[in-house]
């Protein structure tokens, strides 16, 4: 996949709603303003929440576990991309190098995102998955909808 073509995200804002849940929302980094929302569950919410310096956990959680062993070999994080969707999931990789070989590992979207932000690296988005703006009827569309889900 080429990543030439992927937007970065400019910045990621985090809500809870009562009605709809965790939500996460990815802003690209361009003049559209284009966005990605996706949900996400309560412990990768507080993930990206410390990582945002929105909170204060006692302990380390479990991304943070991870860096601290991975900061004690020789893997480089490089950046994180988000692909795609299916079946109504979206898609991540972790993109790292060992010495001079690169690679990726598969990874939920909001693991990856929390580890990103953490180090600082790049977050990616496949530019077919970002949606523009939408208008105050759209959204209470979507509010409805999401009243209506039944998880």
């Amino acid at each position: 996949m080429d990543y030439l073509d992927f937007i970065p995200i400019r910045e990621i804002y985090i809500k809870t709603e009562k009605e709809t849940g965790n939500l996460l929302i990815l802003k690209e980094h361009g003049q559209a303003e284009a966005s990605l929302v996706m949900f996400v569950g309560e412990p990768e919410f507080i993930a990206i929440a410390k990582e945002k310096g929105l909170l204060q956990t006692p302990r380390p959680l479990t991304h943070e576990l991870y860096l601290s062993i991975l900061g004690q070999t020789e893997v480089e994080l490089l950046q994180v991309s988000i692909d795609e969707v299916r079946d109504q999931t979206y898609l991540a990789q972790v993109h790292y190098r060992i010495g001079v070989e690169e690679y990726s590992a598969d990874s939920r979207p909001s693991d990856a995102i929390a580890l990103a932000l953490h180090q600082k690296i790049p977050i990616l988005v496949h530019p077919g998955l970002l949606k523009k703006p939408l208008s105050s009827d759209q959204l209470d569309t979507l509010k409805d909808f999401i009243k209506s889900v039944k998880f």
